[in-house]
């Protein structure tokens, strides 16, 4: 408890410790997860936002939301996600689990979130590039797991930007 209280004191107001507890020697944050959620945002409206800007992609053209919920329903189980992963991805095995992949709308912003054992290099932003691809009526939600597998990547679509311009 006395932990928690000086991180937070130390901490922005933007970050809160809720608990903490002692791990193992070996716990390293990242490899030792056995669950991860990724949270990629849309900024859904006729113009940016200059506050916003680095956590959010603005997408001012019409979407078919029922489209991309449908698609990404395609991505849950267990699969090859060689299709999704950057180039220069060294992971050992394109093979993941998604437990749960879906859009969630508040307002202009429209959140998708994704759970999953891991994630490769690029994975989430190539989803999302292709589930807007989905949505603009380019591409066809019923082919879109045709692009899961090692030779999918060309069949999926351009990797969605980043919203702060970085990796």
């Amino acid at each position: 408890a006395a932990l928690q209280r000086a991180l937070n004191a130390l901490l922005p107001a933007d970050i809160v410790v809720c608990r903490a507890e002692t791990a193992a020697p070996d716990f390293d944050a990242r490899r030792s997860a056995r669950a991860k959620t990724y949270r990629y945002t849309l900024l859904r409206r006729a113009y940016p936002s200059a506050i916003d800007a680095r956590f959010s992609l603005h997408v001012s053209h019409p979407l078919d939301r029922e489209a991309m919920a449908e698609a990404a329903q395609c991505l849950v189980g267990t699969h090859d996600f060689s299709a999704f992963r950057a180039g220069t991805c060294a992971a050992a095995t394109p093979i993941r689990t998604v437990t749960r992949a879906a859009w969630r709308v508040d307002g202009d912003r429209w959140q998708f979130e994704i759970d999953g054992n891991a994630f490769l290099q690029h994975m989430v932003r190539i989803i999302v590039g292709t589930l807007l691809e989905i949505g603009r009526g380019k591409r066809r939600a019923p082919r879109f797991g045709g692009g899961l597998g090692p030779r999918g990547r060309p069949r999926a679509g351009k990797s969605g930007a980043s919203p702060a311009g970085g990796p």
